[in-house]
C-alpha cells in the first residue's frame, strides 16, 4: 500500500495536473477539520447566547444607576422646590409688612414689582447655584399693566436660567428671561433674547395645576403641593423640560404666586448621559407613563440617539414582549427598542398628584443589539476558522511533496531580478505566473500611488473618531450639505458657536476650510470608506 502511494505522488509530481485537482485532493481533509471545530466550539460554549446575557447585565446595571439618580436627584429637588417655597412666602410678606401696604397694590405698580424682583433676585440666584436644576422661577400673582386684554394670565416675576455650556463667555453664567429688564442691567446678569417681561400663565400647567389644586384643598401641607409637569414655562415652544412648581402661600391662605425649578433637555443629558463605556446607542429616557405606553413627545432623552430624538418624540412606545430578557418597546415609524423600564412617583404620599407616574427607560436600538449579537457570531466564526487552519495546517503537511514543484518555482519569484521562465508544470499557476511577471512592473507605480492615498484617508478617519459628540453632530451636517442657518437651527447654536465648533472641527480634521473638508468627503465616498464615519449611512 505504502508503495503504491509513493507511485501516486511521484506520478502526481510529473504530470500536469490542474491546481483544481490538486486543491479537492485535500477537501476532505478541510472538511473533517472544519465540521470538528463547530462541534468543539458549540460543547465549549455550550449556546449562542452569551451577548444577549452580558447586554442584559450592562443594561440592568445601568438602568438601576440610572432609576436610583433620578429618584435622588429630582427628590431632592423637591426639597428644595419647598424649601424655596417657604423662603419667597417669608421674604415677600416681610416686605409688604414693612412697606405698610397690602401684596395688592404691586399690580399696576411697576416701581413697587423692580423693588420686590431686585429683592428676590439674589435668592433665586444662590438657590439655583446650590440646586441640581439649570432653571428658576417666580411667577407672581400681580401685573405691571392690569389694563391689557390678557392681564389675568400675565404674571410679574423671574426667571433664570443657567447658560449651556456653549455660552461660557456669559457674563456670571446666567440667562435672564423673565423680569424687569432694568434689574439684568443692574445686576449684570445677561439679557436673553427670549426674554419677556412677564410670564404667559393661559393653560399653563405649571402654574395653574398647583394654584387649583390648592384652592380646591386649602388644608394641603406645603410638602404635598409641589407638581412635576413637562411643560417650557418661557412659553416660546422651546425644547422639552421638566419644572417643578409649587404656590408660594401666604399666612392668611392666599397664594402670592408660583415658584420651582426647571430641568431643560441639555442639562438632564449632562446629569444622566450614559457613560462612555456603555453599550453602543444606549438610551436614557424619562417620560410620562399611563396605561402602558411611554409617551415621548415631550420626554427628555439622554445618550447617543440611534433613531434621533426627533423621530423618539414623534412616537408612544408600547411594550411588545420579551427579548433575552430585555422588554421589547415599538413604536410606528421608529426603530424598535429593547431595554428595561420602571415606573416612579415623584410625590409624596398624600399629594394630590400621587396617581401621576414617570417611565424611567433605559434602552438601545435592536439594530445595536443585533450588532452585539452578531460580532459574537463572528468571533465564534472565527474560532472555526481556527479549528479549519489546524486541519488545513495538517493537510498541508500531509501534501508537502505534492506541493513541492509549486514552492521550489515561485520562490524564484522573491529575488530583485525576477527570471522570465518559471514553470511549475501547473497549468494554472505557469499562466499566473506569467501574468504577474508581465503586470510587476506596471504595477509598482500604482501600488505606490494608492498607498499614499490610502494612508492620507486613513489618517483623516482616525481623526474624526477624536471629535466631540457636538462636533460629530456638526461633521455630519457638513457632509449633508446643509448650510449655516439650517445647521444653527438644528442644533439651537449662534453664529458665532457655530464659527467655534467649525474652527475646532477644521483643526482636529487638519483642514483649511469646509471646501477642504468636503473634497475629503468626496474621496472617502469613492474609496467606500464612507461608512467607517458615519455608520448608518
Amino acid at each position: 500500500m505504502k508503495g503504491k502511494l509513493s507511485e501516486l505522488i511521484r506520478a502526481s509530481r510529473e504530470a500536469d495536473i490542474s491546481l483544481r485537482l490538486r486543491i479537492a485532493g485535500f477537501f476532505a481533509v478541510s472538511v473533517i477539520a472544519l465540521i470538528s471545530g463547530i462541534l468543539a466550539v458549540l460543547a465549549f460554549t455550550g449556546s449562542f447566547s452569551m451577548a444577549s446575557r452580558e447586554i442584559l447585565r450592562e443594561l440592568t446595571t445601568a438602568h438601576s444607576r440610572y432609576v436610583q439618580n433620578a429618584e435622588k436627584i429630582f427628590g431632592d429637588m423637591a426639597v428644595e422646590t419647598v424649601r424655596l417655597s417657604r423662603q419667597l412666602s417669608g421674604d415677600i410678606e416681610e416686605f409688604f409688612e414693612r412697606a405698610d401696604v397690602p401684596f395688592s397694590s404691586l399690580t399696576g405698580n411697576p416701581d413697587l414689582i423692580l423693588i420686590l424682583e431686585e429683592k428676590e433676585l439674589p435668592v433665586l440666584s444662590t438657590r439655583l447655584d446650590v440646586s441640581s436644576a439649570n432653571g428658576i422661577f417666580m411667577a407672581l400673582e400681580a401685573t405691571v399693566n392690569p389694563e391689557l386684554p390678557d392681564a389675568a394670565d400675565s404674571k410679574a416675576g423671574l426667571f433664570l436660567r443657567s447658560a449651556e455650556p456653549e455660552m461660557a463667555d456669559i457674563p456670571e453664567n446666567k440667562l435672564f428671561l423673565r423680569g424687569i429688564p432694568l434689574l439684568a442691567i443692574k445686576s449684570g446678569v445677561t439679557l436673553q433674547a427670549r426674554w419677556d417681561l412677564e410670564f404667559h400663565t393661559g393653560g399653563r400647567e405649571f402654574y395653574n395645576g398647583p394654584v387649583a389644586e390648592v384652592r380646591d384643598n386649602p388644608d394641603l401641607p406645603l410638602s404635598r403641593q409641589y407638581f412635576w409637569t413637562f411643560e417650557d414655562a418661557l412659553d416660546v415652544g422651546e425644547r422639552s423640560a421638566l419644572l417643578c412648581s409649587i404656590p408660594i402661600p401666604d399666612s392668611y391662605g392666599g397664594i402670592l404666586g408660583v415658584c420651582g425649578f426647571e430641568v431643560s433637555e441639555m442639562h438632564f443629558r449632562s446629569l444622566f448621559d450614559p457613560p462612555p463605556d456603555a453599550l453602543p446607542g444606549t438610551i436614557h429616557l424619562f417620560s410620562l407613563y399611563d396605561n402602558g405606553g411611554i409617551f415621548t413627545e415631550k420626554a427628555l432623552i439622554s445618550g447617543t440617539l440611534a433613531p434621533s430624538g426627533a423621530e423618539l418624540r414623534e412616537a408612544t412606545f408600547t411594550y411588545q414582549g420579551m427579548l433575552s430578557g430585555l422588554e421589547i418597546y415599538g413604536g410606528q415609524g421608529v426603530e424598535t427598542l429593547l431595554g428595561l423600564h420602571d415606573t416612579i412617583s415623584l410625590y409624596a404620599k398624600g399629594s394630590p398628584f400621587e396617581a401621576q407616574k414617570f417611565s424611567v427607560m433605559t434602552a438601545i436600538p435592536k439594530q445595536a443589539f443585533d450588532a452585539i449579537v452578531n460580532r459574537q457570531r463572528l468571533m465564534l466564526t472565527a474560532m472555526f476558522v481556527i479549528f479549519l487552519a489546524i486541519g488545513i495546517l495538517f493537510a498541508v503537511y500531509i501534501s508537502k511533496r505534492i506541493v513541492r514543484p509549486i514552492t521550489e518555482q515561485t520562490a524564484k519569484l522573491g529575488g530583485e531580478i525576477l527570471p522570465r521562465e518559471i514553470r511549475t508544470n501547473i497549468p494554472e499557476v505557469d499562466l499566473l505566473i506569467k501574468r504577474l511577471l508581465d503586470s510587476h512592473e506596471a504595477g509598482q507605480e500604482l501600488r505606490g500611488e494608492t498607498e499614499i492615498i490610502r494612508n492620507i484617508l486613513d489618517d483623516f478617519i482616525a481623526a474624526a473618531r477624536t471629535l466631540t459628540p457636538t462636533e460629530m453632530v456638526l461633521f455630519q451636517y457638513y457632509a449633508e450639505g446643509r448650510n449655516s442657518e439650517d445647521i444653527k437651527k438644528a442644533m439651537f447654536i449662534s453664529e458665532g458657536t457655530l464659527r467655534v465648533h467649525s474652527t475646532h472641527l477644521y483643526q482636529k480634521l487638519k483642514v483649511a476650510n469646509k471646501n477642504e473638508l468636503l473634497v475629503y468627503l468626496d474621496l472617502i465616498k469613492k474609496s467606500g470608506k464612507y461608512a467607517e464615519i458615519f455608520p448608518d449611512h
